[in-house]
């Protein structure tokens, strides 16, 4: 197995982007990596615009077509069994890169022997005309995946896939989870779990990420009713026992994305009903202890918004409309 890079990108109806990601991937300084497109059953030319651009170019590619659309995490996975390459780096074909992304992501994995590198990104609002960090720029260094993952969880790191580099082995027991939406942030404490360090390089900008309408990130997608279940899965894998240094922070982070998530369905959703029908389903799947663990560890508003949650899912979408709650 060589020391280099597959790039996973899985593609789906994105024809009117996939042009700017595999040009920002055939234009890279450095052209020894491996690019794995996953067709994921669209219904557009997407896979075929990306095919005529790199018949041109000089890098290493396959395609994997999927039987059946199964969204971003099967695409994923496919990819990963069908990587060739030590190290995975998972690219969304509506995005791109900095054109020495790659040079900089093997210098540095040249150097060092971390299961897991992070980098910062960019990212352009539609708002906006040009990039900005997505962190603050900082001197490189090696953390314990405890304390990295103390991190992402209370906000100082980001749970975006596509701000790491994994070596393929931390996957031979990790999937990211068929059918959900939020996958980053239900697969990377799992993979933190299970490696002792990370390398960290905020110095280093990796990706260029591109904010628009129809990403699933900023429209309610129907498979946003399952994330809270999921995390309350995660919940009993990783902190069954509830003394674990880190559960309370785990406890914040969930109960932070179950707000995110709160607000899309009031906002986004067709009517006011299902997302307080959507609300009703979720505070099954949320335990009544969370809000005493957020309580006692400072986080008051996150434990009143479980508490509503849990006691009065109407009064929620009230608070929404008269924009108490934004």
């Amino acid at each position: 197995m060589n020391k280099t890079l597959s790039l996973i990108i899985p593609v789906y109806n994105v024809v009117d982007y996939i042009e700017r990601c595999i040009e920002s991937l055939v234009q890279q300084t450095c052209t020894d990596f491996e690019i794995i497109l996953v067709d994921d059953c669209g219904q557009d030319n997407s896979i075929q615009k990306a095919l005529d651009i790199l018949a041109n170019s000089i890098i290493k590619y396959k395609v994997v077509y999927r039987k059946q659309n199964g969204g971003l995490s099967a695409a994923r996975n496919s990819g990963i069994e069908h990587a060739d390459n030590e190290y995975l780096f998972f690219v969304d074909s509506d995005d791109a890169l900095p054109l020495d992304a790659i040079a900089k992501i093997k210098a540095k994995i040249a150097i060092e022997s971390s299961d897991i590198f992070y980098f910062n990104a960019s990212y352009c609002d539609l708002s906006d005309k040009g990039f900005k960090n997505m962190l603050a720029l900082q001197n490189p260094i090696v953390e314990d995946a405890h304390d990295f993952l103390a991190e992402l969880y209370q906000g100082s790191y980001l749970a975006y896939i596509w701000m790491y580099v994994f070596k393929k082995t931390v996957f031979n027991s990790i999937h990211f989870p068929n059918g959900a939406v939020y996958e980053d942030a239900l697969t990377l404490p799992y993979i933190l779990k299970s490696v002792e360090k990370v390398s960290v390089d905020l110095s280093t900008e990796i990706y260029q990420y591109y904010v628009r309408e129809g990403s699933i990130s900023r429209s309610f997608h129907p498979q946003l009713k399952e994330v809270i279940p999921n995390f309350n899965v995660m919940e009993k894998k990783l902190y069954g026992n509830s003394q674990d240094a880190l559960y309370s922070l785990f406890v914040y982070f969930r109960t932070t994305y179950l707000m995110r998530i709160s607000r899309e369905a009031f906002v986004r959703s067709t009517s006011q009903y299902e997302a307080i029908r959507i609300h009703t389903y979720w505070k099954n799947f949320v335990p009544l202890k969370n809000i005493g663990v957020l309580w006692r560890s400072g986080h008051k508003r996150s434990a009143i918004f479980l508490l509503l949650l849990k006691t009065n899912p109407a009064l929620l979408s009230l608070l929404y409309k008269i924009k108490l709650l934004k």
